[in-house]
């Protein structure tokens, strides 16, 4: 692909040579009316300048669920030694299954969020 592409540098060939070559293809209409129906109602009610904008505040969104779900977690394990204060041995088993579901459900959404934030 790049010696095609310096190829048709050197040559002149290509869409703004305008001297040889085929002009740029043009896209049907169709194609083009199957494109813009792909995009959300918010992105289409948006003028173009504000796509970035739309952009950046999925970001700050993601990255604020995130900060709070790894607090969540942090103060899971923080409380996580209050499992052995119950008297009994039934109620210490209580509280070990409900600490091990906030515990699982907090890590895997942190994780699930980081992945998002991240990609």
């Amino acid at each position: 692909f790049a010696s095609a592409a310096v190829a048709s540098v050197l040559s002149g060939v290509g869409p703004k040579s305008g001297v040889q070559g085929s002009p740029a293809p043009e896209i049907p209409e169709e194609e083009e009316q199957s494109a813009v129906s792909r995009l959300s109602p918010v992105m289409l009610s948006r003028p173009p300048n504000s796509a970035q904008a739309a952009i950046r505040e999925q970001k700050v969104k993601r990255w604020r669920n995130l900060i709070i779900t790894t607090t969540i977690f942090g103060l899971v394990v923080l409380v996580q030694p209050a499992i052995a204060l119950p008297g009994t041995e039934k109620a210490r088993s209580t509280a070990f299954f409900v600490f091990s579901i906030v515990f699982g459900a907090t890590f895997g959404s942190g994780y699930a969020r980081f992945q998002d934030a991240l990609w």
